[in-house]
């Protein structure tokens, strides 16, 4: 009976490690989407300076994906 009671938190650790770890590689994954629309979006703003296109910071860029992600 001990050696249950001593087994649990280990698994719960467990399974909590193996959850953020899967959360990590989603964020990860997020971040790289995000820069790779960074770097599309201000090489796009770069040859059209001066035509009144507004350049898109990274911060508007986060918001949006954080609004459309759920």
């Amino acid at each position: 009976m001990e050696t249950l009671m001593n087994d649990e938190p280990k698994r719960q650790h467990r399974e909590q490690t193996q959850i953020s770890m899967h959360r990590n590689k989603k964020n990860f994954m997020k971040h790289q989407l995000f820069y790779d629309r960074v770097k599309e979006i201000n090489g796009q703003t770069e040859g059209s300076k001066g035509k009144g296109k507004e350049i898109v910071t990274e911060t508007s860029i986060f918001n949006e994906s954080c609004n459309s992600s759920g």
